[in-house]
């Protein structure tokens, strides 16, 4: 038994190399670069940091993160169907569409995707050949959808309180008067390597306690999707570290209210 989980638990390391967006943000990362760059060159005639600074942000910052967030899901038992990730993962693309980190938000994207599969849960609004990509959507827990929105928006709050202030992008603008004002401003995204439990998988735990996998004989895929978060916030008349870790701050009681207001 314990070798099955082995091999399932490599087969979903191996479909998270799989996953569209491990690629898609690499691109995503290099486009801000080339945003950032273009304006720092407009004001100072030079770049301040390479293209690759927001790639290696993207990709470093959040594994850590990533792994916490398993581990806490997998206690939590937090499970979600294929189709549920499926309508997350084109949400997210489209929001990124917009080249603005801000809409990549947790508050958004998992917002949105609870009232889109909420809607296709109740008027079924698709054809039928949809049915082979959004599988087993009928089947989604919101109560798993909300813990989730609540650690996304914790883990958001943390990443941008340690670590949105850092390398920030500086530039001109004009004042109403024509004289030029320093701003800063940080876009950053995080890609956190998640683990979900699909319904349907082809193990069972090797455990009697194992709060997920003991309902009623269900099995479950083990799937490492890679979640990803962004922020934008621009900042003038005062220190940036000061500014953003202070948004940090409330990012993260706004996590605490959600799980307040889910409680009562």
């Amino acid at each position: 038994m314990i070798e099955q989980w082995l091999v399932e638990g490599i087969k979903g390391i191996g479909r998270y190399f799989l996953h569209p967006f491990v690629y898609y943000f690499i691109l995503y990362s290099l486009v801000i670069s080339h945003l950032k760059i273009k304006r720092e060159r407009a004001s100072f005639h030079t770049r301040v940091y390479d293209y690759w600074d927001d790639v290696r942000f993207t990709y470093k910052n959040g594994f850590l993160a990533g792994i916490i967030l398993s581990l806490i899901t997998l206690i939590l038992g937090v499970t979600l169907p294929f189709g549920t990730v499926l309508v997350w993962t084109i949400v997210t693309f489209l929001f990124s569409l917009l080249v603005k980190p801000r809409w990549l938000s947790a508050a958004f994207t998992i917002g949105v995707t609870t009232f889109l599969v909420a809607v296709l849960m109740k008027w079924g609004a698709y054809p039928s050949w949809m049915d082979q990509f959004l599988v087993g959507i009928n089947e989604t827990n919101f109560q798993m959808l909300a813990i989730l929105i609540v650690l996304l928006i914790l883990a958001e709050g943390i990443l941008v309180y340690q670590t949105a202030h850092k390398r920030t992008t500086p530039f001109l603008v004009k004042s109403s008067r024509g004289l030029p004002i320093g701003n800063h401003e940080a876009k950053r995204t995080w890609i956190l390597p998640l683990l979900l439990l699909v319904p349907g998988g082809n193990f069972i735990s090797p455990s009697g306690w194992w709060p997920v996998l003991s309902i009623h004989d269900q099995t479950y895929l083990i799937l490492v999707v890679p979640f990803v978060l962004g922020f934008q916030q621009r900042v003038q008349g005062s220190l940036p570290e000061e500014s953003i870790r202070t948004t940090g701050k409330r990012i993260v009681w706004l996590a605490v209210v959600v799980v307040g207001q889910d409680r009562a």
